[in-house]
């Protein structure tokens, strides 16, 4: 089998350089051909399809971080240790947890009567971040946050007025804005 590797135009469409780009990896595994190296543009760079293309990197590989592992990577941890990274999140979860968080509120967040309000909260706002809907952007819900802060205002906490869906970036902003407004750490 042999490839003709003549000069290829960018393609803006994506499917067509997947395909591409499958048919190169088909091929340089077979060890047909390959084509010659890419030749930088006038300014030294290599465009980020070519690299994609010869399955260049954007981020340099580097030792796993796990001691003794001499495996490279663009993570962390390589593919072998990657349970480790998991293992220290949950780790700091738990900690947080333990440290911080109010044991009441903490079997509140697991009970079956907020599952229920925070179905209902995600169920009325369509599952999307209401504050980015102001923002005209449509974003999917990650968080159903209590508006007035539970450790505060406890007798609203399944008070579906009091409820709002929001994504990760609005809930950490609106968080911060607790904390300034009412002082100290706010849990929703």
């Amino acid at each position: 089998m042999s490839i003709d590797w003549s000069p290829v135009e960018i393609i803006s469409h994506e499917s067509l350089f997947w395909a591409a780009f499958s048919l190169f990896r088909s091929a340089a595994s077979q060890g047909v051909n390959r084509p010659p190296p890419a030749e930088p543009d006038r300014c030294g760079a290599v465009s980020a399809i070519t690299r994609r293309c010869l399955g260049m990197t954007s981020k340099p590989r580097r030792p796993c971080g796990k001691i003794g592992c001499r495996n490279l990577t663009t993570e962390r941890y390589c593919e072998e240790h990657a349970y480790l990274a998991e293992q220290q999140r949950k780790e700091r979860h738990r900690l947080y947890d333990e440290q911080h968080r109010d044991k009441r509120t903490a079997a509140f967040y697991k009970s079956v009567a907020w599952e229920r309000v925070r179905q209902q909260a995600l169920i009325r706002d369509h599952g999307l971040c209401q504050d980015c809907l102001l923002e005209q952007r449509i974003t999917p819900a990650d968080v159903v946050d209590h508006i007035k802060p539970l450790r505060l205002f406890w007798h609203l906490r399944l008070t579906l007025s009091n409820l709002r869906s929001l994504c990760n970036r609005h809930h950490a902003i609106k968080t911060q804005e607790d904390k300034r407004r009412y002082g100290g750490k706010e849990n929703g």
